[in-house]
């Protein structure tokens, strides 16, 4: 049947078909395009404040119906860059390396259209296709030990850097894709299994990627890969140690020194606070870019450190720190933004200015967070002075048991408690280190009274060591204490049941003996001397728990582990339960001893040693 065309443009083509039962119809859009030459012609611009006109012009002689206009409005460059992100979607094929390179585009590809909106159903039906695709076919060229190499099992092992660039692959993809739960634990703990006791990632060294020619590069290329993965386990400590010792030493180009500063970044998303101390190493580097990384993951363990040496950045005379100075004040919005974005924005360099036009000031709600942060900073226990603090008041107690005059006790143990109830009346009702330093004071001093002396050791723990610190951190989470302290409350818990439960109504009438002594009361010989005995036992069982509370929370730092793969928790529980089983011993021997000398001097009870007590 033939069609005539009158006019050009979008059309509908419909035909029918109508029979007496059914009948049935198909539509389709067609363009008719005019019977002439096409002429384009495109004008661009920007959009500045108020109202703008444009008037497009057309040829007078154009054919009628055949003019189109189409204008587009883009927030920013980048929105025109991105408009045709679905074009880089490709095939995957070849080895790991060429399946890699095509299926890691099109995994971020997808992330990003995602994020910002620009995808279809089309188009993201697409892109996971071919993305399942690539994960299948990076499946084949893993190792039935762990491990993936360019071939597969046609090469005769696994390569560390292969797999180390498999394992960030899959950590990006785990975002927008289900993958086996196995996968990256699995890879990743090959890839902790690699390391050197020295805490470097050697590999063979012969592989086709160029930086495998030092043991520095290597390192800091498998720590990146295992913090992009969120690997929490004690290589990253060793391996971060490793970086900081060789860094001087090995030629410090700048490929190297980009490979640890995205080791640093990879750092920043997820929390270890166990390598707080290796980041405050690395915020000295002189290289900018390993110094920004380095604050940007100080800042969720120490906020006040990492603000001070972002101020130091950005009040440097060197452009490099300056601009990284920049970018963690954009990242990061510390608590002195007020106080730093004016001194960035009056920078002497230019390309420092600009960067700081986008960062918006502080809004009233992020002063007001940064002042309480700022009076919470000053509240926060700092967990190696009150480890000092405790042992000290530790050895304060000792002290005070084995010098004082039992005269002078009372009167010491007056003082003390003053000093404490005109600290507490004088004060907020916070823990801050002065009332903790009263407290413990009056805590100390209650040693010369009565028979509960271990109790004063879990009260002064409770003072500074916290076993749950209920305050939120900087990422939205509950602060958890470390499993050092966690040990030594049990530890200290278990020796007061210990020595309550070995101490019967005998060692008691000992003790109170032993007071009673000390304020006058004659005493027989054998009496005295088994009371002396029991004052000089509760002295050395609460210096004996004292020290091995104090062993217990360091044990760890004094005694490191030997093998790199030896359980801290584990020698953490053996220790505690070797401590008490020895606390054990003891009260049980004292017991057994004074038992016994009471039978060598004819004396059958407690009571029996009340009736001989003379006025």
């Amino acid at each position: 049947v033939p069609v005539r065309v009158d006019k050009v443009g979008v059309r509908t083509l419909t035909v029918k078909a109508i029979g007496t039962e059914k009948s049935d119809a198909v539509a389709r859009m067609v363009r008719v395009v005019p019977d002439g030459k096409e002429f384009a012609q495109a004008d661009s611009g920007s959009l500045s404040a108020g109202s703008v006109s444009h008037t497009p012009q057309f040829p007078a002689n154009a054919v009628e119906g055949s003019p189109l206009l189409f204008l587009n409005v883009y927030p920013a460059f980048l929105s025109q860059a991105v408009e045709g992100l679905d074009s880089m979607l490709q095939e995957p094929y070849g080895c790991f390396e060429q399946t890699t390179s095509t299926t890691w585009p099109n995994v971020l590809v997808l992330s990003y259209m995602l994020a910002s909106g620009q995808i279809t159903p089309e188009i993201q039906m697409k892109a996971e296709s071919l993305i399942s695709t690539g994960y299948q076919r990076l499946l084949t060229f893993e190792h039935p030990g762990g491990g993936f190499s360019w071939f597969g099992t046609q090469d005769p092992a696994p390569y560390l850097s292969v797999t180390a660039f498999g394992v960030m692959e899959f950590a990006d993809m785990a975002k927008v894709h289900d993958l086996d739960d196995t996968l990256i634990p699995r890879t990743t703990q090959w890839l902790a299994s690699q390391q050197k006791p020295d805490g470097s990632w050697e590999g063979d060294q012969t592989e086709f990627f160029s930086f495998h020619t030092s043991a520095l590069r290597n390192t800091a290329f498998v720590t990146w890969s295992l913090g992009t993965a969120g690997y929490t386990g004690p290589e990253m400590g060793l391996g971060l140690s490793f970086i900081k010792a060789n860094l001087n030493k090995e030629p410090s180009d700048a490929y190297t020194l980009g490979i640890v500063a995205n080791a640093l970044e990879s750092l920043c998303e997820y929390e270890r606070p166990e390598i707080e101390d290796k980041l405050i190493d690395f915020a000295t580097s002189s290289d900018n870019r390993i110094r920004a990384n380095a604050v940007k993951g100080l800042h969720k363990y120490s906020p006040k450190l990492a603000e001070s040496h972002i101020a130091e950045m950005v009040k440097s005379q060197s452009i490099a720190l300056q601009d990284s100075g920049v970018y963690l004040l954009r990242t990061l919005r510390p608590a002195n933004l007020s106080e730093l974005l004016p001194i960035a924005q009056h920078s002497r360099y230019a390309t420092v200015r600009l960067k700081t036009l986008d960062i918006m000031p502080p809004t009233s709600d992020e002063k007001d967070f940064a002042e309480m942060m700022q009076k919470e900073e000053l509240e926060k226990p700092d967990p190696r002075r009150d480890l000092i603090l405790l042992t000290f008041f530790l050895g304060l107690g000792i002290a005070l048991l084995l010098l004082a005059d039992p005269s002078h006790k009372r009167l010491l143990s007056l003082f003390f408690l003053i000093i404490s109830s005109v600290t507490l009346l004088s004060h907020e009702k916070t823990r801050t280190s002065i009332q903790k330093t009263a407290l413990s004071m009056g805590f100390i001093s209650s040693l010369a009274w009565g028979n509960t002396r271990l109790m004063v050791l879990p009260t002064l723990m409770g003072l500074w060591l916290t076993w749950n610190n209920q305050q939120l951190n900087r990422l939205g989470k509950i602060e958890k204490a470390p499993p050092q302290t966690v040990y030594a409350w049990f530890f200290a818990i278990g020796a007061i049941i210990i020595h309550q439960v070995t101490q019967d109504e005998l060692s008691m009438t000992f003790g109170l003996i032993s007071k009673l002594g000390a304020e006058g009361l004659r005493l027989p010989q054998v009496i005295a001397d088994m009371a002396s005995r029991q004052s000089r036992f509760e002295l050395a069982i609460f210096a004996i728990v004292s020290l091995m509370t104090i062993l217990i929370l360091k044990l760890n730092v004094w005694f490191p582990p030997k093998s790199l793969y030896e359980n801290p928790k584990k020698r953490l529980f053996v220790t505690t339960i070797v401590c008490l089983a020895v606390l054990m011993l003891l009260n049980l021997f004292h017991f057994w001893g004074l038992k016994l000398q009471m039978k060598i001097s004819g004396i059958n009870s407690h009571l029996a040693i009340l009736k001989q007590l003379q006025p």
